[in-house]
């Protein structure tokens, strides 16, 4: 069964196996909580503005207000700047709308991510949504992984076999092609 879950409670909810299993970066906080399967695709990490308003790097920050999903640790260098303000959104989505309507000055998330929340705002509100230069910061890479106190029998061994079927198919990079949407993010 799959379920969506907001990312704030997945570790709580994986700790406790109240979640068989889940797609995360790796945190140094759950190392006791979960097996790592298999790596997927990185992902870029960007920080996105509109145009206009450029930022050219995280100094520039300093004295703004920078959305970030709830429960979400993107970069350290941002997280541990007490000089920027940081607020957590629910969704993307409206961290988008909140940065269209001015009540923030940035957004990080992950590229493909954040591309996904523009197409939809535009695609709803018929509107196009146009972005200075991104920051790129990192490129992260999510793991499949499974809560060690699951009560559901997963077997591990076979689980990082089929991921490794997967990968050598190109299926994740097929998938990728298949869901992204044309939305650029530079």
């Amino acid at each position: 069964n799959n379920t969506i879950t907001p990312y704030a409670r997945v570790r709580k909810e994986i700790q406790y196996g109240n979640i068989d299993l889940t797609i995360m970066y790796q945190d140094s906080r759950m190392h006791n909580y979960v097996n790592y399967i298999a790596p997927l695709p990185s992902k870029q990490i960007v920080i996105i503005s509109l145009q206009g308003k450029p930022f050219k790097n995280i100094a520039d920050l300093s004295g703004k207000t920078i959305l970030h999903l709830r429960g979400g640790v993107f970069y350290d260098e941002i997280n541990n700047d007490k000089t920027i303000t940081q607020y957590e959104v629910n969704s993307h989505t409206l961290g988008i709308k909140m940065l269209i309507a001015g009540r923030a000055d940035a957004m990080i998330g992950t590229k493909q991510t954040l591309q996904s929340a523009i197409l939809k705002i535009e695609k709803e509100d018929n509107i196009k949504i146009l972005l200075s230069e991104p920051i790129f910061l990192e490129a992260r890479t999510p793991w499949i992984q499974v809560s060690k106190e699951s009560n559901s029998y997963l077997d591990i061994e076979k689980l990082k076999q089929s991921f490794l079927q997967l990968e050598a198919m190109d299926t994740f990079k097929t998938l990728t092609a298949k869901y992204s949407q044309s939305a650029e993010v530079k």
